[in-house]
């Protein structure tokens, strides 16, 4: 019964039949019941007697009632029933013949509303174990959330009706608080939602829940307190206040006026310190507190007691729902009604763009009868209510405005839009050293700094908008929301137009050179001069002038005049003039030839000291090769090409194989040095044994055995034989150290001699397996190699090679065409020169 009469309870408070403190009062009587042993229905409590009407309680009694029976049967039905379902039917089971059971439980409650007795369906729901007490709240919770849900659908049909709202806000701001309840379990009311989303003013959601009674007279004081969004209406809602207490005789005129100047001496200074910067504010001193409402400084400082205050305030309430009441067209006297029909005929109101300004036509001169706050009745029956501006009003009762003439009666606040400010990410290089940029990277971002929607006179939001975008998208660039970014390798730009665009394309007017841009990017770039960079160049695309010591890697590339001691590797064609100290290597064609035709240079081009390697085809035209190594995967074609000391031309050779070719000679220098390294250990123990000669003391020994033999010795021949055989003893005992030094001297050698042969044997099993590699590759290959000699002259000693042999060549030869042909007789392959 307790829990039952809670939930009763708190549904009179959602629904403002009771206030928050009696709510609280009653909850406290019934607990001290409870701890007493005793649970009496809500309406036998004492307190509670005098707090509403019977009547009323029977009535939201039967509403709650009827309300919990429909969602109790319809969470039975969804959760609870199905799985009684599946158990099978039984005459125990709670759930047997449902159907029964809430029309009895329907009647039960049309009759105890009828005979005006409060028993709780809670309750009966519990007894027949339909449900236990969890689920109970939880199906009273939902009770709460639809009551409250029937309160704002009322809220925003009259938000509609008049004008403060639309029909898709309103039911946008419905599902929000659908939604906020489902998440958080809690309720929210939508004239909260929509204040939050910016789409009503405080002001109008006040309006409509005091017409809809949602806010007690106890809560009078806090929303006055709490009302006011500028200082005019700060000023008008304290100027009523204290006119309402002099009326009422409650307090001096003196008094009220020095409160109303303490008010308005405590929001200046508030103003004034909210305008200061933070550095500038002094530490050591308390910022001014936030000004007062009137009625609080009455209270505090000037004597006014709780009681008169909460007297002025209903009246000051009452008089503003009678103002909402004129505005929004509900409960208006005859009389008023005639007054306002009267003033359509004196004056007409004019609306600048989105009602931001309101204008007064005066239609005919105002009699003096007319005053202020007919004005204000009448402009508040249109709406006007936002930025209300005296003196004109003034202005009109002075008959200071002629018929015909307009004057400003109202003024809203403006909205403050979005500012857009751009920040680009890369800076602009010259031409020399242009900025390059990576496919992906940011190039530039947009800050935003919010603005703030503007209030019309009719106290409705004039939504805010960004003014237009300060960075427009061109080529090559994508934007994903404020960002910027590239959608390939280039040069970015960003025009005077504001338009940012990626140029795919390196453009640079003179030498590339150190000093110039690091380039590692998938796009052309083209050099009017040379490139003379030492770093390393990686680009889709090259043309260039002439290239001097540098590295490339690209796609493809094109050189009007000269390479000197450059490394090229491409993936496409290659065009290039000529060469000296370099390697080229490309996928596709190399093509060696003049740029211009019809053009008769004073020199001729030249390929120098070079090599050239093509897994496709080598053509040359008007060259003159010498000291170079042209190789090329299906043909090499020599147009009026000279070809002369210490060239070698091979055919047939993919860039696999002549990689493979290059780890050969790779092996054979490793070899050769090896071999090399060898005959210097095996010489150098040759002279190692050469020096371990051994010491000769014969002589000493002799002369011992002569001194020995003497019967009759001397000193001097007994000094004579010891120093001999000191001497004897030393050259022993030297010769043993040189014997056990070179020893290990001797040991080391022999054991790098043997690792340096099994080097050799390693080094000649992988030369083996690249021989194979490269006999099983050529064996792969389906097309004939040639060699087109036909206008070429190939000085005598030229290298000829094929994939199985090679020739060098006896005599100058010219009109040729070299071909490798298999020989059926012989059983092998040869070099067949085919006149042209």
């Amino acid at each position: 019964m307790y829990q039952s009469n809670l939930r009763l309870l708190n549904i009179l408070r959602v629904k403002k039949l009771i206030s928050k403190n009696k709510y609280e009062v009653t909850k406290k009587v019934l607990e001290k019941e409870l701890t007493q042993g005793r649970q009496p229905s809500l309406n036998a409590v004492e307190p509670f007697k005098d707090i509403i009407q019977n009547e009323t309680l029977w009535r939201e009694f039967f509403k709650y009632n009827q309300i919990f029976l429909k969602l109790s049967r319809q969470f039975i039905t969804n959760t609870l029933f199905p799985k009684s379902k599946d158990i099978g039917d039984s005459q125990d089971d709670p759930f047997f013949d449902l159907d029964s059971i809430f029309k009895e439980l329907q009647e039960t409650a049309t009759e105890d509303y009828l005979q005006k007795r409060l028993k709780n369906i809670d309750l009966a729901l519990l007894e027949r174990k339909l449900m236990d007490s969890s689920q109970l709240e939880f199906i009273h919770n939902n009770a709460v959330h639809l009551e409250i849900k029937a309160m704002d659908k009322k809220f925003g049909e009259i938000a509609v009706k008049n004008q403060f709202s639309t029909k898709k806000i309103i039911d946008n701001a419905l599902s929000e608080q659908t939604r906020l309840y489902l998440q958080t379990k809690k309720n929210h009311i939508i004239g909260d939602i929509l204040v939050t989303r910016k789409e009503m003013t405080p002001e109008i959601r006040d309006e409509i829940l005091l017409i809809q009674n949602r806010i007690l007279e106890e809560d009078w004081a806090s929303l006055l307190r709490e009302s006011a969004a500028s200082v005019i209406q700060e000023q008008e809602k304290n100027a009523m206040f204290g006119a309402i207490l002099l009326k009422e005789k409650l307090m001096d005129e003196q008094d009220v006026r020095a409160a109303l100047q303490l008010q308005k001496l405590e929001r200046k200074a508030y103003e004034d310190y909210q305008k200061e910067d933070i550095g500038s504010k002094k530490q050591d001193l308390a910022p001014p507190r936030k000004p007062r409402w009137i009625g609080d400084i009455l209270v505090d400082d000037y004597g006014l007691s709780e009681k008169n205050r909460e007297k002025i305030v209903a009246k000051q309430l009452q008089q503003k729902i009678k103002i909402i009441n004129i505005k929004m067209g509900g409960n208006i006297k005859s009389a008023h009604q005639e007054m306002i029909r009267e003033l359509d005929s004196y004056f007409q109101v004019h609306y600048t763009e989105n009602r931001l300004q309101a204008f007064i036509k005066l239609n005919k001169e105002i009699p003096s009868s007319m005053t202020s706050m007919n004005i204000m009745l009448w402009l508040y029956q249109k709406k006007i209510t936002k930025g209300l501006i005296n003196p004109s009003i003034y202005s009109l009762l002075e008959n200071k405005v002629k018929p015909g003439d307009k004057v400003m009666i109202a003024k809203g606040e403006a909205p403050v839009h979005d500012k857009l400010t751009p920040n680009l990410h890369f800076k602009k290089g010259d031409a020399l050293r242009p900025v390059i940029v990576h496919k992906k990277n940011r190039l530039a971002s947009i800050h935003r700094t919010m603005g703030k929607a503007g209030i019309n006179v009719n106290q409705c939001f004039i939504a805010k908008h960004a003014e237009a975008c300060p960075i427009q998208t061109g080529v090559n660039v994508i934007r994903k929301n404020n960002e910027f970014f590239a959608a390939c390798d280039g040069v970015p730009d960003f025009s005077e137009k504001g338009v940012l665009s990626i140029s795919p394309v390196i453009d640079i007017p003179g030498d590339l050179d150190d000093t110039g841009p690091s380039i590692n990017h998938d796009c052309e770039v083209c050099v009017h001069g040379l490139i003379l960079s030492s770093g390393k160049i990686k680009c889709k695309k090259l043309t260039a002038e002439g290239i001097k010591g540098a590295i490339l890697s690209l796609d493809k590339i094109t050189v009007n005049a000269f390479i000197e001691d450059a490394r090229i590797n491409a993936s496409g064609e290659v065009q290039l003039s000529s060469i000296r100290n370099s390697e080229v290597t490309s996928l596709r064609t190399v093509l060696i030839q003049k740029k211009q035709a019809g053009t008769n240079p004073s020199h001729s081009l030249f390929v120098s000291h070079s090599v050239i390697d093509s897994d496709d085809v080598c053509i040359f035209t008007d060259v003159d090769i010498t000291s170079s190594m042209i190789r090329a995967k299906n043909k090499i074609i020599l147009r009026k090409v000279k070809v002369e000391n210490d060239c070698k031309l091979v055919a047939g050779d993919s860039l696999a194989v002549i990689a493979q070719k290059k780890d050969l000679e790779r092996i054979e220098k490793e070899k050769k040095r090896v071999k090399e390294n060898i005959q210097s250990l095996e010489q150098q123990l040759k002279e190692l044994f050469s020096s371990l000669e051994k010491k000769d003391i014969s002589d000493f020994e002799a002369e011992v055995a002569l001194l020995n033999v003497r019967r009759q010795k001397t000193m001097a021949d007994l000094d004579r034989i010891r120093e001999l055989k000191k001497k004897i003893r030393a050259l022993k005992k030297e010769s043993e150290k040189e014997y056990n030094e070179s020893g290990d001297m001797f040991l080391n050698m022999s054991q790098r001699i043997s690792d340096e042969k099994k080097r050799v044997e390693k080094l000649e099993q992988e030369k083996s397996l690249i021989q194979k590699k490269i006999i099983d590759m050529y064996k792969k290959e389906k097309n004939r190699p040639e060699i087109d000699a036909r206008k070429a002259v190939i000085s005598k000693g030229t290298v000829i090679q094929f994939r199985f042999t090679s020739l060098a060549l006896e005599s100058e030869s010219t009109g040729f065409v070299f071909r490798e042909e298999y020989d059926t007789l012989s059983r092998r392959y040869e070099i067949k020169q085919h006149r042209w």
